[in-house]
């Protein structure tokens, strides 16, 4: 079963040789498969797969503290699945495919005031100390080389009140 925008049925490209770098999405082969650490992977049309979205998951099983959502290029589609902002969650970011961070970004942003933090490779070591708004993180993935290894987005849902206090509003990013 995966996670996707909208319930269905879709393609699953696997790559026998490395199993967790599987993926619903063609357009995010397409553009890192022209990188070093992508080209010599051979994605095939592996299997059809049950899509369900995380709302659907929030109905059947209740809204997380934290989400985790490395689904190799096919977070904006996980979130676009979601109506209502989560309290945490992390989204995967890869430097050659920057713009599909960026937009995850944007769409957290539309669901509630969020502020962020970066993880490099995966080290789950923040950053910075201090959360940092949206347009601060987009301007981080954006200066990234693309040779640069892939990380984690965080974000945390502020209160009313905090937002407020920082000055930050939904659809805020840059």
């Amino acid at each position: 079963m995966a996670v996707g925008a909208q319930a269905g049925r879709a393609t699953l490209y696997c790559d026998p040789v490395h199993p967790t770098l599987n993926t619903l999405s063609a357009d995010w082969i397409k553009t890192v498969k022209r990188t070093s650490p992508f080209a010599h992977i051979n994605w095939t049309a592996g299997c059809e797969t049950q899509v369900v979205t995380l709302d659907m998951l929030i109905r059947d099983y209740g809204v997380p503290d934290f989400c985790k959502i490395d689904v190799e290029g096919f977070e904006l589609q996980v979130l676009n699945g979601l109506s209502t902002p989560l309290p945490a969650l992390s989204v995967e970011y890869l430097p050659s495919a920057i713009d599909e961070a960026l937009r995850c970004i944007e769409r957290l942003q539309a669901l509630g005031s969020y502020e962020f933090n970066l993880s490099a490779r995966e080290t789950m070591h923040l950053k910075w100390k201090q959360w940092q708004p949206a347009p601060k993180i987009c301007s981080e993935l954006r200066a990234l080389p693309v040779s640069a290894r892939a990380g984690d987005i965080y974000a945390r849902l502020l209160s009313t009140e905090d937002a407020h206090e920082a000055g930050y509003n939904a659809g805020a990013a840059e």
